[in-house]
Protein backbone atom coordinates (compact mmCIF):
# COMPACT_ATOMS: atom_id res chain seq x y z
CA UNK A 1 0.00 0.00 0.00
CA UNK A 2 1.04 3.59 -0.62
CA UNK A 3 0.74 5.47 2.67
CA UNK A 4 1.31 9.16 3.44
CA UNK A 5 1.76 9.94 7.14
CA UNK A 6 1.32 13.66 7.85
CA UNK A 7 2.60 15.01 11.16
CA UNK A 8 4.05 18.24 12.55
CA UNK A 9 6.35 16.00 14.62
CA UNK A 10 8.91 13.65 13.18
CA UNK A 11 12.58 12.93 13.76
CA UNK A 12 14.45 14.89 15.02
CA UNK A 13 11.55 17.08 16.19
CA UNK A 14 9.48 14.73 18.36
CA UNK A 15 8.10 16.49 21.41
CA UNK A 16 5.42 14.13 22.69
CA UNK A 17 3.66 10.76 22.53
CA UNK A 18 1.84 11.60 19.30
CA UNK A 19 5.15 12.06 17.50
CA UNK A 20 6.49 8.79 18.89
CA UNK A 21 3.44 6.95 17.54
CA UNK A 22 4.07 8.35 14.03
CA UNK A 23 7.71 7.22 14.18
CA UNK A 24 6.77 3.72 15.35
CA UNK A 25 3.95 3.40 12.84
CA UNK A 26 6.24 4.39 9.97
CA UNK A 27 8.70 1.64 10.94
CA UNK A 28 6.01 -1.03 11.33
CA UNK A 29 4.46 -0.22 7.93
CA UNK A 30 7.88 -0.48 6.28
CA UNK A 31 8.38 -3.87 7.94
CA UNK A 32 5.04 -4.98 6.49
CA UNK A 33 6.21 -4.04 3.00
CA UNK A 34 4.21 -0.85 2.51
CA UNK A 35 5.41 2.22 0.59
CA UNK A 36 5.56 4.94 3.26
CA UNK A 37 6.30 8.65 2.98
CA UNK A 38 6.28 10.89 6.05
CA UNK A 39 5.32 14.52 5.39
CA UNK A 40 6.52 16.79 8.18
CA UNK A 41 7.65 20.29 9.13
CA UNK A 42 11.14 21.32 8.11
CA UNK A 43 13.42 23.07 10.59
CA UNK A 44 16.85 23.68 9.07
CA UNK A 45 16.80 20.17 7.60
CA UNK A 46 17.13 18.71 4.13
CA UNK A 47 13.89 18.92 2.15
CA UNK A 48 13.84 15.28 1.12
CA UNK A 49 15.79 12.50 2.78
CA UNK A 50 15.83 8.87 3.77
CA UNK A 51 16.15 8.33 7.52
CA UNK A 52 17.69 5.16 8.92
CA UNK A 53 15.98 3.94 12.09
CA UNK A 54 16.90 1.03 14.34
CA UNK A 55 14.19 -0.10 16.75
CA UNK A 56 16.12 -2.96 18.30
CA UNK A 57 14.82 -5.51 15.77
CA UNK A 58 16.74 -4.21 12.76
CA UNK A 59 17.44 -1.17 10.58
CA UNK A 60 14.70 0.40 8.47
CA UNK A 61 14.69 3.24 5.96
CA UNK A 62 11.92 5.86 5.89
CA UNK A 63 11.23 8.35 3.09
CA UNK A 64 10.74 11.81 4.60
CA UNK A 65 9.66 15.00 2.86
CA UNK A 66 9.89 18.25 4.80
CA UNK A 67 7.94 21.44 4.17
CA UNK A 68 9.52 24.71 5.20
CA UNK A 69 7.31 27.50 6.51
CA UNK A 70 7.94 31.25 6.46
CA UNK A 71 9.83 31.03 9.77
CA UNK A 72 11.44 27.56 9.64
CA UNK A 73 14.90 29.10 9.58
CA UNK A 74 14.22 31.05 12.78
CA UNK A 75 12.64 28.48 15.09
CA UNK A 76 14.00 25.53 17.05
CA UNK A 77 10.77 23.60 17.52
CA UNK A 78 7.37 23.48 15.76
CA UNK A 79 5.50 25.08 18.68
CA UNK A 80 7.70 28.11 19.26
CA UNK A 81 6.13 31.54 19.77
CA UNK A 82 2.57 32.62 20.54
CA UNK A 83 -0.49 30.60 19.64
CA UNK A 84 -1.23 33.05 16.81
CA UNK A 85 2.29 32.52 15.41
CA UNK A 86 1.79 28.76 15.73
CA UNK A 87 -1.52 29.01 13.84
CA UNK A 88 0.08 30.94 10.98
CA UNK A 89 3.01 28.49 10.78
CA UNK A 90 0.76 25.43 10.72
CA UNK A 91 -1.52 26.97 8.09
CA UNK A 92 1.54 27.52 5.91
CA UNK A 93 2.60 23.90 6.49
CA UNK A 94 -0.80 22.35 5.80
CA UNK A 95 -1.32 24.41 2.63
CA UNK A 96 2.02 23.16 1.28
CA UNK A 97 1.18 19.58 2.23
CA UNK A 98 -2.15 19.82 0.42
CA UNK A 99 -0.49 21.17 -2.73
CA UNK A 100 1.78 18.13 -2.62
CA UNK A 101 -1.01 15.61 -1.92
CA UNK A 102 -3.81 16.94 -4.10
CA UNK A 103 -2.74 14.94 -7.17
CA UNK A 104 -1.45 11.89 -5.30
CA UNK A 105 -3.17 8.55 -4.89
CA UNK A 106 -2.77 6.63 -1.67
CA UNK A 107 -3.88 6.37 1.93
CA UNK A 108 -3.54 9.62 3.85
CA UNK A 109 -3.16 9.37 7.61
CA UNK A 110 -3.21 12.73 9.40
CA UNK A 111 -1.71 13.04 12.89
CA UNK A 112 -2.07 16.02 15.19
CA UNK A 113 -4.22 18.25 17.32
CA UNK A 114 -6.10 20.66 15.05
CA UNK A 115 -4.47 22.10 11.88
CA UNK A 116 -3.35 18.79 10.40
CA UNK A 117 -6.74 17.06 10.93
CA UNK A 118 -8.45 20.01 9.22
CA UNK A 119 -6.61 19.02 6.02
CA UNK A 120 -9.29 16.35 5.58
CA UNK A 121 -11.68 19.06 4.31
CA UNK A 122 -9.30 20.26 1.58
CA UNK A 123 -8.52 16.69 0.53
CA UNK A 124 -12.22 15.86 0.16
CA UNK A 125 -13.32 19.07 -1.52
CA UNK A 126 -10.35 20.07 -3.69
CA UNK A 127 -8.04 17.07 -3.96
CA UNK A 128 -8.30 13.52 -5.29
CA UNK A 129 -10.93 12.83 -2.62
CA UNK A 130 -8.64 10.21 -1.08
CA UNK A 131 -10.14 8.56 1.95
CA UNK A 132 -8.37 9.84 5.02
CA UNK A 133 -7.70 8.78 8.57
CA UNK A 134 -6.95 11.04 11.51
CA UNK A 135 -5.21 10.18 14.78
CA UNK A 136 -6.00 12.48 17.71
CA UNK A 137 -3.50 11.75 20.49
CA UNK A 138 -5.28 14.40 22.59
CA UNK A 139 -7.56 17.40 22.06
CA UNK A 140 -5.79 20.73 22.18
CA UNK A 141 -9.05 22.48 23.07
CA UNK A 142 -9.44 20.34 26.20
CA UNK A 143 -5.83 20.96 27.21
CA UNK A 144 -6.31 24.74 26.96
CA UNK A 145 -9.42 24.62 29.13
CA UNK A 146 -7.68 22.47 31.77
CA UNK A 147 -4.78 24.95 31.84
CA UNK A 148 -7.40 27.73 32.23
CA UNK A 149 -6.17 29.60 29.17
CA UNK A 150 -9.18 31.77 28.49
CA UNK A 151 -8.62 33.12 24.99
CA UNK A 152 -11.85 33.06 22.99
CA UNK A 153 -10.15 33.50 19.63
CA UNK A 154 -7.63 30.71 20.26
CA UNK A 155 -10.23 28.27 21.55
CA UNK A 156 -12.64 29.01 18.69
CA UNK A 157 -9.89 28.61 16.09
CA UNK A 158 -8.80 25.24 17.48
CA UNK A 159 -12.31 23.87 17.95
CA UNK A 160 -13.28 24.77 14.38
CA UNK A 161 -10.36 22.75 13.04
CA UNK A 162 -10.88 19.80 15.36
CA UNK A 163 -14.46 19.58 14.14
CA UNK A 164 -13.45 19.87 10.48
CA UNK A 165 -11.24 16.83 10.93
CA UNK A 166 -14.02 14.92 12.66
CA UNK A 167 -16.54 15.84 9.95
CA UNK A 168 -14.52 15.17 6.82
CA UNK A 169 -12.24 12.23 7.69
CA UNK A 170 -13.41 8.71 6.97
CA UNK A 171 -11.97 7.26 10.15
CA UNK A 172 -10.89 8.87 13.40
CA UNK A 173 -8.43 7.04 15.65
CA UNK A 174 -8.12 8.00 19.32
CA UNK A 175 -5.98 6.40 22.01
CA UNK A 176 -8.60 6.19 24.76
CA UNK A 177 -12.34 6.03 25.42
CA UNK A 178 -11.95 9.37 27.21
CA UNK A 179 -10.86 11.21 24.05
CA UNK A 180 -13.69 9.52 22.14
CA UNK A 181 -16.19 10.72 24.74
CA UNK A 182 -14.74 14.25 24.55
CA UNK A 183 -15.19 14.33 20.78
CA UNK A 184 -18.76 13.11 21.09
CA UNK A 185 -19.65 15.67 23.76
CA UNK A 186 -18.02 18.64 22.05
CA UNK A 187 -19.00 17.97 18.43
CA UNK A 188 -22.24 15.93 18.44
CA UNK A 189 -23.30 17.02 14.94
CA UNK A 190 -20.07 15.80 13.34
CA UNK A 191 -19.52 12.73 15.51
CA UNK A 192 -20.19 9.21 14.19
CA UNK A 193 -19.80 6.06 16.28
CA UNK A 194 -19.06 4.08 13.11
CA UNK A 195 -15.94 6.00 12.20
CA UNK A 196 -14.37 6.82 15.60
CA UNK A 197 -12.14 3.95 16.70
CA UNK A 198 -10.09 3.45 19.87
CA UNK A 199 -6.57 2.10 19.26
CA UNK A 200 -4.40 2.54 22.38
CA UNK A 201 -0.80 3.67 22.10
CA UNK A 202 1.84 0.98 22.23
CA UNK A 203 5.41 1.06 23.44
CA UNK A 204 8.26 1.42 20.96
CA UNK A 205 10.15 -1.77 20.11
CA UNK A 206 13.38 -0.03 21.04
CA UNK A 207 12.28 0.09 24.68
CA UNK A 208 11.48 -3.63 24.63
CA UNK A 209 14.26 -5.16 22.59
CA UNK A 210 17.34 -3.05 23.37
CA UNK A 211 19.35 -4.84 26.04
CA UNK A 212 19.76 -3.47 29.54
CA UNK A 213 22.67 -1.10 30.10
CA UNK A 214 25.78 -2.33 31.91
CA UNK A 215 26.83 -0.86 35.27
CA UNK A 216 29.61 1.10 33.56
CA UNK A 217 27.18 2.55 31.03
CA UNK A 218 24.74 3.50 33.78
CA UNK A 219 27.53 5.22 35.68
CA UNK A 220 28.32 7.33 32.61
CA UNK A 221 24.64 8.23 32.20
CA UNK A 222 24.53 9.45 35.80
CA UNK A 223 27.73 11.43 35.32
CA UNK A 224 26.32 13.09 32.20
CA UNK A 225 23.27 14.35 34.11
CA UNK A 226 25.22 15.26 37.25
CA UNK A 227 23.52 12.63 39.40
CA UNK A 228 24.94 11.10 42.56
CA UNK A 229 26.08 7.55 41.79
CA UNK A 230 24.72 6.03 45.01
CA UNK A 231 21.35 7.74 45.39
CA UNK A 232 18.00 6.17 44.65
CA UNK A 233 16.75 8.06 41.58
CA UNK A 234 13.16 9.18 41.05
CA UNK A 235 12.60 9.92 37.36
CA UNK A 236 10.10 11.88 35.28
CA UNK A 237 10.16 12.55 31.55
CA UNK A 238 7.62 14.68 29.70
CA UNK A 239 7.03 18.21 28.43
CA UNK A 240 7.67 21.05 30.84
CA UNK A 241 4.06 22.15 30.92
CA UNK A 242 1.69 23.03 33.75
CA UNK A 243 -0.65 20.26 32.62
CA UNK A 244 2.02 17.71 33.59
CA UNK A 245 1.73 18.68 37.28
CA UNK A 246 5.48 18.97 37.85
CA UNK A 247 5.09 21.49 40.66
CA UNK A 248 3.15 18.87 42.66
CA UNK A 249 6.05 16.46 42.29
CA UNK A 250 8.63 18.98 43.49
CA UNK A 251 6.49 20.06 46.45
CA UNK A 252 5.94 16.39 47.33
CA UNK A 253 9.69 15.83 47.23
CA UNK A 254 10.08 18.48 49.96
CA UNK A 255 7.84 16.44 52.24
CA UNK A 256 9.72 13.27 51.33
CA UNK A 257 13.06 14.92 52.12
CA UNK A 258 11.80 15.87 55.59
CA UNK A 259 10.83 12.26 56.38
CA UNK A 260 13.35 10.11 54.51
CA UNK A 261 16.64 9.41 56.26
CA UNK A 262 18.82 8.66 53.22
CA UNK A 263 20.03 10.68 50.25
CA UNK A 264 18.00 10.51 47.04
CA UNK A 265 17.70 12.29 43.68
CA UNK A 266 14.95 13.56 41.41
CA UNK A 267 15.57 14.04 37.67
CA UNK A 268 12.98 15.76 35.47
CA UNK A 269 13.70 15.68 31.75
CA UNK A 270 11.62 17.07 28.92
CA UNK A 271 11.00 19.33 25.99
CA UNK A 272 10.61 23.03 26.84
CA UNK A 273 8.68 25.41 24.63
CA UNK A 274 9.57 29.10 24.83
CA UNK A 275 6.01 29.86 25.92
CA UNK A 276 6.52 27.61 28.97
CA UNK A 277 9.66 29.47 30.12
CA UNK A 278 7.83 31.27 32.93
CA UNK A 279 6.52 27.95 34.26
CA UNK A 280 9.99 26.41 34.02
CA UNK A 281 11.48 29.32 35.99
CA UNK A 282 8.80 28.80 38.64
CA UNK A 283 9.57 25.10 39.14
CA UNK A 284 13.32 25.81 39.01
CA UNK A 285 12.91 28.22 41.93
CA UNK A 286 10.81 25.64 43.76
CA UNK A 287 13.56 23.06 43.28
CA UNK A 288 16.24 25.39 44.62
CA UNK A 289 14.15 26.21 47.66
CA UNK A 290 13.73 22.51 48.47
CA UNK A 291 17.46 21.85 48.12
CA UNK A 292 18.25 24.89 50.29
CA UNK A 293 16.11 23.46 53.08
CA UNK A 294 17.20 19.82 52.84
CA UNK A 295 20.67 18.49 52.06
CA UNK A 296 19.58 14.88 51.50
CA UNK A 297 17.94 15.54 48.13
CA UNK A 298 19.24 16.72 44.75
CA UNK A 299 16.83 17.89 42.06
CA UNK A 300 17.96 18.14 38.46
CA UNK A 301 15.91 19.74 35.67
CA UNK A 302 16.98 19.07 32.09
CA UNK A 303 14.84 21.11 29.64
CA UNK A 304 15.91 19.43 26.40
CA UNK A 305 14.93 16.59 24.11
CA UNK A 306 17.26 13.67 24.82
CA UNK A 307 18.67 10.88 22.67
CA UNK A 308 17.19 7.38 22.62
CA UNK A 309 20.30 6.03 24.35
CA UNK A 310 19.88 8.49 27.21
CA UNK A 311 16.14 7.87 27.37
CA UNK A 312 16.71 4.13 27.82
CA UNK A 313 19.66 4.60 30.15
CA UNK A 314 17.78 6.91 32.49
CA UNK A 315 14.92 4.44 32.76
CA UNK A 316 17.43 1.67 33.50
CA UNK A 317 19.26 3.63 36.20
CA UNK A 318 16.21 5.04 38.02
CA UNK A 319 14.52 3.36 40.99
CA UNK A 320 11.02 4.15 39.73
CA UNK A 321 9.11 6.52 37.46
CA UNK A 322 6.60 9.21 38.54
CA UNK A 323 3.93 10.93 36.41
CA UNK A 324 1.92 13.59 38.33
CA UNK A 325 -0.06 14.84 35.29
CA UNK A 326 -3.32 16.73 35.78
CA UNK A 327 -4.56 15.68 32.34
CA UNK A 328 -3.21 12.56 30.61
CA UNK A 329 -5.46 10.71 28.11
CA UNK A 330 -3.01 7.81 27.97
CA UNK A 331 0.62 8.17 29.08
CA UNK A 332 3.12 6.48 26.78
CA UNK A 333 5.98 7.08 29.24
CA UNK A 334 4.33 4.65 31.65
CA UNK A 335 4.59 1.90 29.03
CA UNK A 336 8.22 2.86 28.44
CA UNK A 337 8.95 2.57 32.16
CA UNK A 338 7.29 -0.85 32.33
CA UNK A 339 9.18 -1.99 29.23
CA UNK A 340 12.43 -1.29 31.09
CA UNK A 341 11.17 -3.11 34.19
CA UNK A 342 10.32 -0.10 36.35
CA UNK A 343 7.50 0.52 38.83
CA UNK A 344 5.43 3.67 38.29
CA UNK A 345 3.57 6.20 40.38
CA UNK A 346 0.78 8.00 38.53
CA UNK A 347 -1.76 10.62 39.48
CA UNK A 348 -5.41 9.69 39.09
CA UNK A 349 -6.43 10.66 35.54
CA UNK A 350 -8.12 9.03 32.55
CA UNK A 351 -4.89 7.44 31.30
CA UNK A 352 -4.14 5.93 34.70
CA UNK A 353 -7.63 4.49 34.94
CA UNK A 354 -7.30 2.93 31.51
CA UNK A 355 -3.85 1.42 32.02
CA UNK A 356 -4.65 0.08 35.49
CA UNK A 357 -8.26 -0.92 34.74
CA UNK A 358 -9.75 1.27 37.49
CA UNK A 359 -13.45 2.17 37.67
CA UNK A 360 -13.96 3.00 41.34
CA UNK A 361 -12.87 5.96 43.46
CA UNK A 362 -9.16 6.00 44.30
CA UNK A 363 -8.74 5.76 48.09
CA UNK A 364 -6.55 8.26 49.93
CA UNK A 365 -3.62 8.57 49.72
CA UNK A 366 -3.23 6.07 46.85
CA UNK A 367 -4.32 2.75 45.38
CA UNK A 368 -1.70 0.02 45.30
CA UNK A 369 -1.71 -2.13 42.14
CA UNK A 370 0.62 -4.86 40.94
CA UNK A 371 2.59 -2.54 38.60
CA UNK A 372 2.59 0.68 40.64
CA UNK A 373 0.64 3.20 42.71
CA UNK A 374 -2.18 5.52 41.60
CA UNK A 375 -2.40 8.66 43.71
CA UNK A 376 -5.68 10.27 44.74
CA UNK A 377 -5.65 13.77 43.18
CA UNK A 378 -9.07 14.95 44.33
CA UNK A 379 -7.56 16.76 47.31
CA UNK A 380 -4.27 16.90 49.25
CA UNK A 381 -2.40 16.11 46.04
CA UNK A 382 1.03 16.97 47.39
CA UNK A 383 0.69 14.99 50.62
CA UNK A 384 -0.78 11.97 48.83
CA UNK A 385 1.98 11.97 46.23
CA UNK A 386 4.65 12.29 48.92
CA UNK A 387 3.21 9.29 50.77
CA UNK A 388 3.33 7.21 47.60
CA UNK A 389 6.94 8.18 46.88
CA UNK A 390 7.98 7.33 50.43
CA UNK A 391 6.28 3.95 50.10
CA UNK A 392 8.41 3.01 47.09
CA UNK A 393 11.64 4.52 48.41
CA UNK A 394 11.38 2.39 51.53
CA UNK A 395 10.28 -0.84 49.82
CA UNK A 396 12.82 -1.81 47.12
CA UNK A 397 11.58 -5.40 46.89
CA UNK A 398 8.05 -4.17 46.17
CA UNK A 399 9.46 -1.81 43.53
CA UNK A 400 11.35 -4.63 41.85
CA UNK A 401 8.27 -6.89 41.75
CA UNK A 402 6.09 -4.11 40.32
CA UNK A 403 8.68 -3.49 37.60
CA UNK A 404 8.78 -7.19 36.72
CA UNK A 405 4.98 -7.24 36.44
CA UNK A 406 5.07 -4.16 34.23
CA UNK A 407 7.57 -5.75 31.83
CA UNK A 408 5.41 -8.88 31.55
CA UNK A 409 2.31 -6.87 30.59
CA UNK A 410 4.27 -5.00 27.89
CA UNK A 411 5.21 -8.27 26.17
CA UNK A 412 1.68 -9.57 26.52
CA UNK A 413 -0.37 -6.52 25.59
CA UNK A 414 1.51 -3.41 24.50
CA UNK A 415 3.98 -4.39 21.77
CA UNK A 416 3.31 -3.28 18.17
CA UNK A 417 2.51 -6.82 16.94
CA UNK A 418 -1.24 -6.42 17.46
CA UNK A 419 -1.90 -2.76 16.55
CA UNK A 420 -0.01 -2.85 13.25
CA UNK A 421 -2.41 -5.57 12.10
CA UNK A 422 -5.34 -3.37 13.13
CA UNK A 423 -3.93 -0.33 11.30
CA UNK A 424 -3.24 -2.30 8.12
CA UNK A 425 -6.71 -3.90 8.11
CA UNK A 426 -8.14 -0.41 8.42
CA UNK A 427 -5.91 0.85 5.59
CA UNK A 428 -7.03 -2.09 3.44
CA UNK A 429 -10.64 -1.21 4.13
CA UNK A 430 -9.97 2.37 3.14
CA UNK A 431 -8.11 1.23 0.02
CA UNK A 432 -10.98 -1.00 -1.09
CA UNK A 433 -13.53 1.75 -0.55
CA UNK A 434 -11.32 4.22 -2.40
CA UNK A 435 -11.20 1.94 -5.46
Amino acid sequence: MKVFLVSIQYIPHITGGGGIVVKDLSIELIKAGDDVTVLTLGLKDKQEEIIELDDGTGKYYINVKRFFTFDSDRIKNPYEGTKEEEFKRFEDFTNQVFDYLKDKQGIIHLHGHYSVPALAKLIKEKGQKNLTLISFSALESVALEVKQIKNDYTLKYIKEREELGLKYADYIIVNSEKVKAQLKAMYPKSFSEKKVLVIPNYVSNEHIYNKKFSDDELQKIREKYGLNQNNQLIYHIGRFDKIKGIEYLIKAIEIVASKYNSNFSLLIVGFLEEKQKEYFDYISNLSNQVMDRYNNVEIKLYPHTISLKDRLGLFDTCSFFVSPAILEPFGLTTLEAWARGKAVIRSDNEGSRYLFKIKNIIPKPFLKKDKGLIVNFDSNRIENLATAILMLLMNPNMVKKMGENGRKIIYKKYSWKKPIRIYRRLYQKVKVRNV
